[in-house]
């Protein structure tokens, strides 16, 4: 099935988007709720649910030419996924040691899915250094191979993407 026609299915409020994208990418989107919240059957559903009335509602905000479909379903799954287990957190108290995002968490009160929003207003490849990098938690060697990029490049990019990112959070109204 052709990205495009799930997009065009989605802007028109037709829900079988919704459908297409269960069926093509339902096992991406349920590998990334499990590797981000090890949830039980029921919270593995619920949060399912949670992307996809995000995606349905945020599908005009997609914007082909800064990410590929299936990297915006990505960014925006892992971003529920992980606004999931901090409210699940909040009412159980689970330990968030290993979320590769902190550091966005400690400057802000913002949420994943807002941060990866931002993270969507930056330029390619420096957007997608960014999600590898602060959402993803993959090791800068690993993202310049990735990306085809040197590592010094890699590391260079980050350190003016923090610049560039602050520069939106402000833009946005958050300062840091």
């Amino acid at each position: 099935m052709n990205d495009e026609i799930i997009i065009e299915k989605l802007i028109n409020q037709d829900q079988s988007g919704l459908s297409l994208i269960i069926d093509n990418y339902g096992g991406l989107i349920s590998y990334i709720v499990k590797n981000t919240i090890h949830p039980s059957e029921e919270d593995l559903k619920e949060c399912i649910s949670d992307i996809l009335l995000t995606i349905w509602k945020r599908i005009l905000k997609y914007n082909p030419e800064k990410s590929s479909f299936k990297s915006w379903l990505v960014m925006v799954s892992r971003g529920c996924s992980v606004d999931y287990l901090r409210k699940y957190k909040r009412h159980n108290h689970i330990p968030l040691e290993d979320m590769s995002c902190q550091l966005f968490y400690e400057m802000t009160d913002l949420s994943v899915t807002k941060i990866i929003d931002m993270m969507q207003m930056m330029s390619p490849p420096d957007n997608e250094i960014f999600y590898l990098r602060f959402v993803m938690g993959e090791e800068v060697e690993s993202i310049s191979n990735r990306l085809n990029l040197s590592k010094e490049n890699t590391y260079k990019r980050i350190t003016r993407g923090k610049d560039k990112f602050r520069t939106i959070m402000k833009k946005e109204g958050y300062h840091v």
